[in-house]
């Protein structure tokens, strides 16, 4: 992971109702994730965001690595479905349900060869 280059832009955030060791998480998954998908480094880009008109803070993750399969979108968050031979199949699956219990969403679009663009939006108190 020694060459992967981290990129990020936070706007200015609000707070969200939300439990921070859990997202924490689920974040630290989805990045795991996405390291291990550029084995031979890459560019990692973190965007916040606050969609005031829709309430939402929108968190996007996007790496250039090796990017799902398509045969694989559809059950890259269900519990033990893995790719990688040794590992538990357990990191985005709990990701989802955590981003789930915040009443939030995730959204996956992944390209082979290009990389995997992951979009979580959470409720927020903006504008209330």
């Amino acid at each position: 992971m020694k060459e992967i280059k981290i990129e990020k832009k936070f706007d200015p955030l609000l707070p969200i109702p939300a439990d921070p060791t859990l997202l924490r998480q689920a974040f630290l998954n989805i990045l795991v994730n996405s390291c291990e998908a550029m084995e031979a480094g890459g560019i990692l880009s973190i965007n916040a965001n606050l969609k005031k008109n829709e309430k939402i803070l929108e968190i996007a993750f996007h790496d250039n690595g090796r990017g799902i399969d398509p045969e694989d979108l559809p059950k890259i968050f269900d519990p033990f479905y893995t790719t990688k031979g040794n590992r538990t199949g357990l990191g985005l699956s709990v990701a989802y349900g955590i981003v789930q219990a915040h009443h939030g969403t995730i959204d996956l679009k992944s390209t082979l060869g290009k990389g995997t663009t992951l979009i979580i939006k959470l409720p927020s108190a903006a504008g209330s």
